[in-house]
């Protein structure tokens, strides 16, 4: 009986604190979903594979609620050092209104805020945009989608790696 009247005193703060709502996506103890039942005594989340789980109110610790605010959407894309710094510089600046243009998910953006880091092959080049938590994974992805069309039609070298083999060297005995 203890345990199901913590369940509800935790129940009716979560609510009338309103620590998060049915819709919101949350992080509760590491599971990340979408609140779909809020209780007395439970919540219900479902994660992105369609998984439900219901945790008993009493047995949360933490709650990250990243529904309240816009989150941050992160393409990094690189370029190869035989590339202008520069050059490439120019090319996202000019270009950064219009790839806002091709995703309507985009709620604030995108920026570009500079090198990330300098790679085996390449300079990473990092733009963030802002968007709904929902959106978040696909903004992403059109970020990068639209990244690397703009370096390809401005003539940019994307590196990847490359793996070279050669034959073994027949005189080489073991």
């Amino acid at each position: 009986c203890q345990s199901l009247v913590q369940d509800v005193v935790s129940g009716l703060f979560i609510v009338f604190d309103d620590y998060y709502a049915v819709g919101d996506t949350v992080i509760i103890d590491g599971f990340r979903g979408t609140v779909t039942y809020v209780g007395l005594r439970t919540t219900k989340l479902e994660d992105a594979g369609g998984n439900i789980k219901s945790i008993n109110n009493s047995a949360i610790s933490t709650v990250a609620n990243l529904a309240r605010l816009d989150s941050l959407a992160k393409a990094e894309i690189d370029a190869s050092y035989n590339e202008d710094v520069r050059r490439v510089e120019a090319v996202i600046a000019n270009n950064l209104e219009a790839i806002r243009k091709k995703i309507p998910a985009i709620t604030e953006g995108p920026f570009y805020k500079g090198i990330s880091q300098f790679g085996d092959a390449g300079i990473t080049y990092l733009v963030l945009a802002k968007c709904k938590e929902a959106d978040r994974f696909q903004v992403q992805r059109d970020l990068n989608r639209e990244l690397y069309l703009l370096f390809v039609e401005n003539d940019i070298l994307v590196p990847y790696n490359q793996l070279t083999i050669n034959p073994a060297d027949p005189t080489d005995r073991p």
